[in-house]
């Protein structure tokens, strides 16, 4: 099936992307030869300099690995929620951001998340899918506690995405036990 724009998202979780992703762009390689659009979230992107497709190194090995040029590929920072990880993660991310300068702090809630580059990626897809379209997406900052909505309407081949949705439901969107977030 054809698409008109293929947008691949994936978090990095044990210090890669997960396996799922890494299948999902070898099975699927002709479909996102077409335009697409990928985004990467790790705690690396929390330093604004390692936000790009050159200077983050999951980004690099992931890109190197499946031997895939997407046309835009963004870099977002996450989350370290550490109440939320087992005991075993939360030593092992203490650490890590201990050897790195992050937060090790067993009992913090970290967001690295800039809402400004999610809302300039969503403006990119928005402009690859409709060309000329007026931003559908607020300039300003939210207010706390209040979230981007924006509606776009466009024929979808359901059909054509079956496949995909039911791979990445049995595969990619289960978590395993003990994973992070």
């Amino acid at each position: 099936a054809a698409f008109g724009t293929v947008v691949l998202g994936a978090s990095v979780r044990y210090g890669r992307h997960q396996p799922e992703v890494y299948r999902f762009v070898a099975q699927h390689k002709a479909a996102l030869q077409q335009q697409a659009v990928f985004f990467s979230v790790n705690a690396v992107a929390r330093k604004p300099e390692k936000r790009g497709a050159h200077s983050n190194p999951y980004v690099r090995q992931f890109l190197r690995q499946t031997d895939w040029q997407p046309q835009h590929v963004a870099v977002l920072g996450g989350r370290i929620d550490y109440p939320r990880y087992s005991w075993r993660d939360k030593q092992i991310i203490r650490l890590i951001m201990w050897l790195t300068g992050g937060p090790s702090d067993g009992k913090s809630y970290n967001e690295f998340t800039d809402w400004q580059q999610v809302e300039a990626l969503a403006q990119t897809v928005v402009q690859m899918v409709l060309p000329g379209a007026a931003q559908l997406v607020p300039s300003q900052p939210l207010p706390a506690g209040q979230q981007v909505g924006a509606t776009v309407g466009a024929q979808v081949d359901q059909a054509a995405l079956q496949p995909l949705d039911s791979e990445l439901d049995q595969e990619a969107m289960q978590p395993t036990p003990g994973q992070m977030a």
